[in-house]
């Protein structure tokens, strides 16, 4: 809501309006990149889906903190505001085998690099997919490559 302020007409006032809506909070969530905004709004509709359903299971926590960045806080907060609970012990239980899993394959080291290779240019912020061109390979062996690409929507490891 914006109103002036009657001490000081030339002042114009911004009083933010708790909006019951969680799409609408979410909206005001910025400034996000395009992808990322559309992450969001994916998780705040899917937290909709599930507590429309009468409960948010600890894996649809899981999978909107996973899937989509969505923090267990605020799909706590948007339980909360509709009489739900979440299942915090399997959120708690599915994130720790995640962990585990990322550890394990964290442990895989991969060497090689592409020196002559162009630069991969980043897009991440305009697009969420790319239609790239592979400039560089290498075949790491037990089913395994590295490919460098020309374009990517990816953080560069």
């Amino acid at each position: 809501m914006i109103r002036q302020s009657a001490t000081y007409p030339s002042i114009t006032l911004r009083i933010p309006v708790r909006s019951s809506d969680p799409l609408a909070r979410a909206r005001r969530i910025g400034p996000l990149p395009a992808p990322a905004r559309e992450r969001k709004y994916r998780g705040m509709a899917i937290c909709e889906e599930a507590a429309a359903k009468g409960k948010i299971t600890g894996e649809d926590a899981f999978d909107l903190q996973a899937t989509y960045g969505f923090p267990i806080e605020l799909t706590q907060e948007l339980a909360r505001e509709r009489g739900l609970g979440v299942n915090d012990e399997e959120y708690t239980r599915l994130m720790e085998e995640h962990r585990e899993i990322s550890r394990r394959t964290s442990a895989l080291q991969i060497d090689a690099r592409f020196p002559d290779a162009p630069r991969t240019q980043f897009v991440g912020y305009e697009r969420t997919e790319v239609l790239s061109a592979i400039t560089a390979y290498a075949e790491l062996g037990d089913g395994l490559f590295q490919a460098k690409l020309e374009q990517s929507p990816f953080y560069p490891a």
